[in-house]
């Protein structure tokens, strides 16, 4: 049978490059605008074919040897750059150049071995990496980076460079130090770094580093810091009320008191230093704080506190008059009256704090004490007072505690110590068999013979809090910027944990109820897969390895609010941990095997969204190295 030819005309080419696979499926619509192959050419919106564009070499990375990472800086379409994320260096490059944050003339350049630049009053150091440019002459070191050595007033060596072969320099020339900001990310870490842009503050995370900011204050001005958060975010609330903690110890109550932090049982490591602590009061007659009253006689005595609508106060101001105002404290923060100005009696309040303190951790003594300092107000019943001892007995097999005042009641935590003679009662008990003098403790000996001394202090509260963001928990894998809040996920103590800031506060993740305040969540899934990306759309939109999840408020659209929190699966792809683009209105992802571009976009019948593979049809592209 003789083969027949045939001629096809083919009007388009946007159906792009097709897989091998669907060579013979002419059935498919595509398959009349597709090609076999398409290399260095890019497909116009018209059907026809475009040659791609060229490249052209920039420079070097500052080790081009080491793995780098490059990330967009993008302030406006005039001022954009491209971050050089090398092994604990990061550089800033704009306009096809490595940005420099000073530049000298060139007064002379020797042939030498090493070379040497004669600039006056250069004021590089030993270590700086400078470009120089515009040699005339000795033209093999322009446009070139070298390492400051052997640095003088007016001088210093090209480290590494032997000159004497070049050509001679007849003049001109510049020498510029590149802008280089030391980072703590390695270069095996690169990779895992996940960023989140608000105008000049790029924030950067990584699950083995605290979150940092990189800010950018002028074209060669960038700096590198931890972002300051210090009123949370927080785990969840301990849950065990045998397990109690007490501040043993306090230098004062104001903000930057220094405190020692005692345990009943193993709380704390040497991971938690640098983190924060959050503990809630408890025992609030420990305070000796009388609840405000309006029109009641008080004190003048100022420091005299008081409590309302859940907070303490102090009172600042005896304004006038003998009693208190009509107005109730209800502010928490700074100081307020609690009638206008010409009433007959009026006082003023600080605000001090709402039955808890937030410390951070400083340093570990042992798995049950630690030192820290107080960043808010300490409230007085987390450092319960010392009651003295003056007995011990025998009361049916027990240690029997005489205490008068000692203000335990039944089945509280305490600590005994300084007790000779019966040395059985020191140490950790739960108390039972309370009586006003006295007490018993649980599952204790029966003591020696009491010889003297001894206290005895109460365990102050079992409502405490770590810090979600810790070396001891794992520091945040992703982040985004939504709705005026900061957002943050996945941590090794909590992978399927999200975290949002209070709304236009991004440094604030103090917990709350209200609707702008912080809200802290903990997906629940189907499969155990940690979250991989965070991005902003019409919600926002988390990438997992087995499904990718809207975050919204009451429906799809609504705002994000503490108490009212969902997370919507949308898609069963999964992601992988490349960061995903912005492509218009729609999200533009990896696959969890990287060998897929998935699209994730709104759909208007339903609200949500809808997964479409942009590779179904063309899946050889991402056979080899993937996405």
């Amino acid at each position: 049978m003789t083969a027949m030819r045939t001629t096809t005309q083919q009007f388009s080419f946007a159906g792009g490059e097709l897989s091998p696979r669907l060579h013979a499926r002419a059935d498919l619509q595509k398959y009349a605008s597709g090609a076999e192959l398409i290399e260095n050419f890019i497909i116009r919106p018209e059907g026809g074919l475009m040659r791609r564009h060229g490249t052209r070499f920039a420079g070097e990375t500052r080790d081009s040897t080491t793995r780098t990472r490059l990330i967009p800086f993008v302030f406006s379409t005039v001022q954009a750059y491209m971050l050089e994320f090398g092994d604990g260096i990061i550089r800033v490059w704009k306009d096809g150049a490595p940005v420099a944050n000073a530049t000298r003339t060139i007064a002379g350049l020797a042939q030498a071995n090493p070379a040497r630049v004669t600039t006056f009053g250069h004021g590089f150091t030993n270590g700086d990496r400078v470009l120089i440019t515009g040699v005339r002459g000795m033209l093999e070191v322009n446009n070139r980076e070298f390492t400051v050595a052997n640095a003088d007033i007016d001088s210093f060596e090209l480290s590494g460079l032997d000159s004497r072969t070049f050509r001679p320099w007849s003049g001109a020339g510049q020498v510029s130090r590149l802008h280089e900001i030391m980072s703590p990310y390695t270069a095996a870490e690169l990779d895992d770094i996940a960023y989140a842009q608000s105008a000049d503050v790029l924030y950067l995370v990584h699950p083995a580093h605290a979150p940092r900011t990189l800010t950018r204050t002028g074209h060669a001005s960038w700096t590198l810091s931890p972002v300051p958060l210090d009123r949370g975010p927080f785990a969840a609330m301990n849950g065990d009320d045998t397990l109690r903690v007490m501040c043993s110890s306090a230098s004062g109550f104001q903000p930057g008191a220094q405190v020692t932090l005692k345990a009943s049982g193993p709380v704390f490591t040497s991971a938690h230093a640098g983190s924060w602590f959050r503990l809630q009061e408890i025992y609030l007659a420990d305070t000796n704080v009388s609840p405000w009253s309006p029109g009641e006689g008080t004190t003048t005595t100022l420091g005299t506190q008081v409590s309302s609508n859940g907070n303490v106060y102090a009172l600042t101001d005896a304004g006038a008059g003998t009693q208190t105002g009509t107005v109730p404290p209800s502010h928490t923060e700074g100081d307020a009256w609690d009638n206008p100005i010409g009433a007959a009696n009026r006082k003023k309040w600080r605000y001090l704090h709402s039955r808890w303190t937030i410390v951070r951790l400083d340093s570990v003594i042992d798995s049950r004490t630690m030192q820290a300092t107080a960043v808010t107000y300490l409230c007085n019943g987390l450092v319960p007072p010392a009651r003295t001892i003056t007995a011990v007995t025998n009361a049916a097999g027990l240690c029997r505690i005489t205490s008068a005042g000692h203000g335990l009641d039944e089945g509280d935590y305490v600590t005994i110590s300084g007790v000779t003679g019966a040395t059985q009662a020191n140490g950790d008990w739960k108390v039972i068999n309370v009586t006003p003098t006295g007490f018993d403790l649980a599952n204790s000996s029966a003591p020696s013979a009491y010889v003297s001394g001894g206290t005895v202090k109460r365990y102050a509260t079992w409502l405490w809090m770590h810090s979600a963001f810790s070396k001891a928990r794992g520091y945040p894998a992703a982040v985004a910027l939504h709705e005026q809040r900061l957002a943050f996920a996945n941590t090794n103590a909590q992978p399927f944990g999200l975290w949002m800031s209070a709304s236009a506060d991004y440094a604030n993740f103090l917990p709350g109820t209200k609707d702008d305040e912080t809200i802290a969540y903990n997906i629940a899934a189907n499969q155990a897969d940690p979250v991989r990306w965070l991005t902003s759309a019409s919600d926002l939109l988390l990438g997992t390895l087995s499904q990718e999840f809207a975050a919204f408020g009451g429906g799809l659209g609504d705002p994000i609010t503490p108490s009212n929190t969902r997370i919507v699966p949308q898609s069963g792809e999964g992601s992988n941990g490349v960061q995903p683009v912005k492509a218009g209105t729609e999200t533009l992802f990896v696959n969890r095997n990287g060998r897929r571009l998935i699209s994730l976009a709104g759909e208007a019948d339903t609200g949500g969204y809808i997964a479409t593979d942009l590779t179904e049809l063309a899946g050889h592209l991402t056979l080899g190295s993937g996405l």
